[in-house]
Order: structure tokens, then sequence, then C-alpha cells
């Protein structure tokens, strides 16, 4: 519980180090020009938070992350055959969400989705490079262990302790129904989160709907899995490349 609450407390220092970093190169490009680019400011914030969250949670949690990679290569197949599989359920769900989302929006796609493909356009090679793997690497290992690891773990572990103390005889096995109970809790609400996230800044939460049924398969993932974390994180990894190939391909 305590790594859980570590973790979270980590993302939130990042996020707020990201804003700080942000708000400079805002106040040195006011300085200077006495305007400052929008567009250059989310991109080097993006970088910024991938690579900075990447390192301190790596850094951090390389203990946990070793336990979890022991688990992982001794039951390589197993969890690459669920990443896989979970992504070919995250592109099912997607295109469902779609349609439902077209049904109320004619807008093809959210503001943080249409804000991170003009991050792409007309940058170095260096650049390019440092976006890429922020958004395909960097960030899916940061957000899996955030909203999967910390944030499913202390709902999980909230629900588990108010089911026992509602009836201290209740059955806490792994196979038990409170833990089952538990689970799905952790699943729901983590995605919850996960995707209010995506859309706060945008506004535009008829998007919760994609980006949290994309939470809740992720979740499903890494209850699957054990909770492995490195099963949620190859889908995960797989998704936001793909993505990341699709606009590359268009620009």
């Amino acid at each position: 519980m305590k790594r859980n609450i570590f973790i979270i407390l980590t993302y939130i220092a990042v996020y707020v180090l990201t804003s700080v970093y942000a708000g400079f190169i805002i106040a040195g490009q006011i300085a200077a020009t006495g305007d400052y680019v929008e567009s250059e400011v989310l991109l080097y914030a993006q970088i910024f938070m991938g690579v900075a969250g990447f390192a301190l949670m790596v850094g951090i949690f390389r203990k946990y992350l070793l336990q979890q990679f022991k688990d992982f290569r001794n039951r390589l197949g197993n969890i690459i055959l669920i990443g896989i599989l979970g992504f070919m359920a995250l592109f099912v769900v997607s295109i469902i969400s779609g349609i439902i989302i077209s049904y109320f929006t004619e807008t093809a796609t959210s503001v943080n989705q249409g804000g991170i493909q003009s991050m792409f356009e007309g940058l170095s090679t260096f650049q390019l490079i440092m976006l890429s793997l922020s958004i395909a690497v960097f960030t899916p290992i940061v957000e899996e262990l955030t909203f999967r690891k910390g944030l499913y773990g202390i709902i999980g572990f909230l629900v588990m302790s108010v089911g026992i103390k509602i009836n201290k005889e209740v059955d806490d096995a792994k196979d038990s129904k409170l833990f089952m109970i538990a689970s799905i809790s952790a699943i729901i609400g983590s995605s919850l989160i996960f995707g209010l996230l995506h859309v706060f800044a945008g506004g535009d939460y008829i998007y919760l709907i994609n980006y949290a049924s994309a939470g809740i398969v992720l979740g499903v993932i890494y209850h699957v899995s054990g909770r492995n974390i490195y099963a949620s994180i190859i889908t995960h990894i797989i998704q936001n490349t793909i993505g990341v190939i699709a606009i590359l391909s268009v620009i």
C-alpha cells in the first residue's frame, strides 16, 4: 500500500515539475519576444514529462520492476500473449467507442489527441525522436505504473478493507467474492480517473468514453496477467507506437 501511494505522489511530483518547467519556457519566450508559442511549450512539456517521469519511476521503483521482470521472464510467452490479445481487445473497444462518440459529436479526435498530432509538425530529427520515444515508450510505462499498479492497488485495498471491516469473517482469498468486487472496483475506478485526466484539459468529456474504456481494457489485462505490470505496459506501448507511426505517416 505504501508503495502504491508513493507511486501516485511521484506522478503528481512529475506533473508539478512539468508545469514549472513549462512556466519557465513561457516566461523565457515572453521575455525574448513578448509572446509565447503554445505548440513549442506543449512539445517540450510532453518530452520533459515523459523523460522525467520515466527516469524517476524506473529509478525509484526499480526493485519492484525487477521483481515483476523475474515473473515476466518466467511466464514470458503467457504474458506476451496476454499483452498482444489485450491490444486486439483495445483496438475493438476503440472502434466501438468511436462509433458511440460519433453519434454525439462530429469531431474525429479529442483535444488531447489533436494536440499530440500538432506537436509533430515541423520538428527537427532530434525533437521527433524524443517526442516519439516519450509518447510511445516512456509515457506508457509511467501511466501503467501510476494507474494500474498505484491507483488500482489503492482502490482495491480500500474496498477490501471496507469489506473486512463490515464483516470480519468475510473470505478475502484471491478466489473470494470480496476479492473479485475489489478487483472490479479497482479496474473501473482507476479507468475513470485515467480517462478524466486525458480529457480534463480540453474539456471534451464525451471522449471519456474512449479513454475510460481503454483504461478498463488495460486494467483487465493487468488483472488477468496476475497483476504483472509488463502485460499492460506491452499493450499500452503497442497502442501508442502504432498511433505515433500513423501520425508520422501523414506529416
